[in-house]
Formats: structure tokens, C-alpha cells, sequence
């Protein structure tokens, strides 16, 4: 048998075509193919595109008498000298190239003249860390001459600025706010255009996470309803997204009568975010649940900042408040389907306390007279 069939291909040729190999032929018989393809050391390297980490990617290749004809991604050619230079049997893969692949796996073909063309596997990751902004929570005051810029640094981490938005709306650069490489500031002109509650300011940025900045609107000139109850609030999950809102709640009597908890109601206002069924739990409170009565009212007339209003009151039995007196609620609702709600642009949320304060955004009724609070 001639040497130039005496590989595992023409074997199995020969085999197929029920060739008769006679015992003084085995000796000759070889298990590989004479011609010797091309290889690479290693087949497998990870880039990082975060800018301190980006470095060359150095492969070994023994080309094994064949010639390096192509470095081919897909169907996409590499350009030596541009996306990488060949020295005697040392390849560099350039970072500027390595840089422009998408996060992922990638494939790089080393095709030789002959034989079988080794391939590359490439893991590009980013490490790079986000932008991030600070402070993440602010106040901004409508009475008359109270109202001031809001300053909001960044760390951009190699990131730029791309835009604003309040919702759907994209504020103007130059007119809504003023932008460097290091702040933004909000212009009070249009701080004063917000609705009074929460207002999620999504900071866009060329790659990495968005941020939210949440301003928190109020109108110190306009006055809180004297009476004798005191709302205290604070939100137990102050994530933005959520599939559950879990307000605390305090009520005060802070008269020098005693009060009967079944004359009162709560108000918490928000945004249901598609519409579904939702489910009330009071998790806890100092007059017991059984005594802690819900219910979920749809706006007539939606607000900036709600739709809905979560309305609590009290039965018979919770008994009443002594002068001085407090009754704690903790509470918390969902909607059936599970899916999450936007706290950040709802009227009644507070991102930045994390125990009991007065909140004018939750309001308070006494015999169906409001007197605590300021509704949206």
C-alpha cells in the first residue's frame, strides 16, 4: 500500500468500498495523517475592556513547516499590524481590537495553508465600574426664594453623561440643568416645575448602570392643616422597583383629647404601574391586626405621583388614643400578579428615612376632615 493512503480518511475510503487489506500491508499502516497542521499555545484567553486591565494577548504558534495565511472572527478578516502583529512564532492580538468585541465568547480561526486551522477561544468581560452619583437623594423647597440649584457630583469611572430623564421627558442640557465632567446641577427653574413627593431624575451614561437621583418635592408655604393627629412614616423596602411596598406608619395624638381610632383613616398615595389586583398584609401593629381594616382606591382623576391610594382605618375595636398616645402599623401590600411597582415617582414614598418622621405626603383624617398632611 502506498504511504500517501496510509491515513485514518483513505482508511475508511477504502473500508466503505470494501477494499481487502492483506496481512503484509498492516505493518505499514499508519494512525495519523502525514500532513502536519498548525498550532496555537493557548487556545483560550480572557479580556478585560475595564481600561487599567486592557493588555495584548501573546500566542504561541508552531506552524509545523505550514503557512499563517488568515485570522478570521466570522466572517470577519483580521488586518495584520492593525489587529495584530506576527513576529517569527509570537502573535499579539492588539488590546485596540480586543477592545471592540462586544462582551462575550468569541471564536478567532488561525487559517494555515494546510491542515486543520486551530481556533482561539476569546472571553471579552467588562469590570469597568459604573458611574455613580452623589448625593442619590435631595430635597428641593418651592416657597419663594427657599428653592436652590440642586449640585449632584459624579464619578463617571470612564463613563460619560448621555442624558437626563424624568419619566418619558428628557431635560435640556443648558436649560433643565448644567453639566461637567465632574457635577451637574439642576436648575431651580426647573425643580419648581415638579410635582410635591418623589421625583426619580434617571441619570443616563455610555455604558455601565443608570443611576436615580430621588427629589423630594415640598412647599413649605403652604401650611400643614392644624388638628390633633400627627402622620410619622418611613418606607420599610426603599427600592425603586419592587413587587412589594411596605410603608410603616405612626399615629399621633398630639390634642388633649382622647381619640377614637375608628374616626381615623390614613392615606397613602401612589402609582399602581399596571393595573391588577393587589393584597393588603398588616404584618404587625400595637392594636392587632385583626383591628386594621384596607382598602385600595382607584384616583378618578390621576395625580402626578398616584393613581391609587391605599386607605387605612380602624375598627370599633382598636379602642382609642389617650392624649400623648401613639398606634404603630406595619404594613404591606402587592399586586396578585407579583410584578413590581416604581416607588420612586410615587407621592407618598420616602427613599431617604429609614425610621419614623413626619410625612406630609401621607395624610390623615378625622371624621372624614383632613387634618394632617398635604394631598398631591
Amino acid at each position: 500500500m502506498s504511504s500517501a493512503f496510509n491515513f485514518p480518511a483513505t482508511l475508511t475510503t477504502l473500508y466503505q468500498n470494501n477494499y481487502v487489506i492483506t496481512l503484509d500491508e498492516l505493518p505499514d499502516l499508519k494512525v495519523e495523517n502525514p500532513t502536519q497542521s498548525g498550532s496555537i499555545t493557548p487556545t483560550n484567553v480572557a479580556f478585560d475592556k475595564y481600561a487599567p486591565n486592557q493588555s495584548d494577548q501573546a500566542i504561541s504558534v508552531n506552524f509545523n513547516g505550514n503557512m499563517l495565511t488568515a485570522l478570521r472572527a466570522a466572517a470577519n478578516a483580521l488586518t495584520e499590524t492593525q489587529d495584530y502583529t506576527l513576529s517569527g512564532s509570537t502573535l499579539l492580538l492588539k488590546k485596540e481590537y480586543l477592545v471592540g468585541l462586544p462582551v462575550g465568547e468569541h471564536s478567532i480561526v488561525f487559517d494555515f495553508n494546510q491542515g486543520q486551522d486551530p481556533v482561539l477561544k476569546v472571553k471579552i468581560v467588562d469590570s469597568t465600574p459604573s458611574a455613580a452619583i452623589s448625593p442619590e437623594n435631595a430635597t428641593f423647597d418651592k416657597a419663594e426664594n427657599l428653592g436652590q440649584d440642586i449640585l449632584v457630583s459624579l464619578t463617571l469611572n470612564g463613563h460619560q453623561l448621555t442624558s437626563i430623564t424624568n419619566g418619558n421627558d428628557t431635560l435640556t442640557s443648558g436649560q433643565d440643568y448644567t453639566a461637567s465632567s465632574a457635577a451637574v446641577v439642576l436648575s431651580k427653574s426647573y425643580l419648581s416645575t415638579l410635582s410635591l413627593g418623589q421625583n426619580a431624575l434617571t441619570f443616563h451614561f455610555s455604558g455601565g448602570n443608570n443611576t436615580v437621583l430621588s427629589v423630594n418635592v415640598v412647599d413649605s408655604s403652604v401650611p400643614v392643616p392644624a388638628g390633633d393627629l400627627t402622620i410619622q412614616a418611613f418606607n420599610g423596602n426603599t427600592s425603586a422597583s419592587t413587587n412589594g411596598i411596605s410603608p410603616k406608619f405612626k399615629v399621633v395624638n398630639n390634642g388633649d383629647t382622647t381619640i377614637q381610632l375608628s374616626d381615623v383613616k390614613l392615606r397613602y398615595y401612589y402609582t399602581i404601574d399596571g393595573e391588577n389586583a393587589q393584597s393588603f398584609w398588616c404584618d404587625w401593629t400595637s392594636i392587632g391586626s385583626g383591628n386594621v381594616t384596607s382598602n385600595f382606591v382607584k384616583l378618578a382623576t390621576p395625580v402626578a405621583g398616584a393613581d391609587y391610594v391605599l386607605e387605612i382605618g380602624f375598627t370599633s375595636s382598636a379602642g382609642t388614643l389617650n392624649p400623648g398616645q401613639s398606634a404603630e402599623i406595619q404594613a404591606r401590600f402587592s399586586k396578585t400578579d407579583w410584578s413590581n411597582y416604581n416607588q420612586a415617582n410615587d407621592y407618598s414614598f420616602k427613599a431617604s428615612s429609614s425610621q419614623f418622621v413626619k410625612n406630609e405626603q401621607v395624610t390623615g383624617y378625622l371624621n372624614g376632615q383632613l387634618v394632617w398632611g398635604i394631598e398631591p
